[in-house]
């Protein structure tokens, strides 16, 4: 399955005070720097947890359906359309001939009504709404903020190097989407 991410809101749980604070920062002169590092965070937050942190809609491509398909990237509130190709033409499929399940977040479209049909197109909407990120994945974020914000090269020269703890990865872990059955 292939997915592209449609769109996006650009709802930020955590505000630059907030991250301010976490890294110990009293004045605004890297107020620029701390905001990219949290918009790079957030993307390592969505990479390691294969989630989406805001509302987001997003297109899931199959080239045939399964018994259920199973939607990525978490916290799917519902689904908008499905399109599938017929003959080389494209047909959006009516909901009353798909099930939409909350609990394990899939899509069953009735397999005889579409058996001949490709190339499925399943846009859904999915991310955690706004005040809702899990707090695990918020100081997680907070975590990864500040060590980009305090170890900004990836090589010291002339001091001791000790391995950082995973902490942060373990908070994100915690709400991970496992990947591959």
């Amino acid at each position: 399955m292939r997915t592209k991410v449609i769109s996006r809101e650009d709802v930020n749980d955590i505000s630059t005070s907030e991250v301010l604070e976490h890294c110990r920062v009293d004045d605004d002169y890297d107020n620029e720097l701390i905001q990219s590092y949290l918009l790079a965070s957030m993307n390592i937050a969505e990479v390691e947890t294969n989630r989406m942190l805001t509302p987001s809609v997003v297109d899931a491509y199959t080239q045939y359906h399964d018994k259920k398909i199973y939607l990525p990237y978490g916290e799917v509130s519902g689904v908008t359309e499905i399109k599938a190709t017929f003959d080389e033409v494209e047909v959006t499929i009516p909901d009353t001939d798909y099930i939409f399940n909350e609990i394990d977040e899939s899509v069953e479209i009735d397999k005889k009504l579409y058996i001949n049909h490709t190339d499925f197109k399943i846009r859904y909407n999915c991310g955690y709404p706004a005040d809702a990120l899990p707090n695990a994945i918020k100081q997680a974020i907070l975590m990864t903020v500040a060590t980009l914000y305090n170890v900004r090269e990836d090589i010291s020269y002339g001091v001791q190097a000790y391995k950082t703890p995973m902490t942060s990865k373990r908070l994100f872990d915690l709400h991970r989407i496992r990947t591959g059955g």
